[in-house]
């Protein structure tokens, strides 16, 4: 049997318990930036930096867009491969 959480939690493994914090994690990233940046991608034009409906940003908006990508990026893959060894680590548990 999995290790669990106290009683006040119903009994709940680690494991579930990870797998909700990693998925919450995740969108929550994800959520940030499409609120953040509802016209993304935002890329270098003739006027300085745009997003895809043509509007103006700044040089600090294009570098925060940047910065939520490369996290996106990163995040998500490993978060995947969390989420997928964790289901495989509480499978063989039962």
């Amino acid at each position: 049997m999995g290790s669990t959480l106290p009683n006040w939690l119903g009994g709940v493994t680690t494991a579930r318990v990870a797998t909700y914090c990693v998925a919450l994690l995740m969108a929550a990233l994800f959520l940030y930036g499409l609120a953040r940046f509802p016209d993304a991608p935002l890329h270098i034009c003739a006027s300085g930096y745009c997003g895809k409906q043509g509007q103006p940003h700044t040089l600090s908006e294009y570098t925060d867009f940047k910065v939520w990508e490369r996290a996106l990026f990163i995040c998500w893959p490993v978060g995947m491969i969390t989420l997928f060894l964790l289901q495989r680590w509480t499978s063989r548990r039962k």
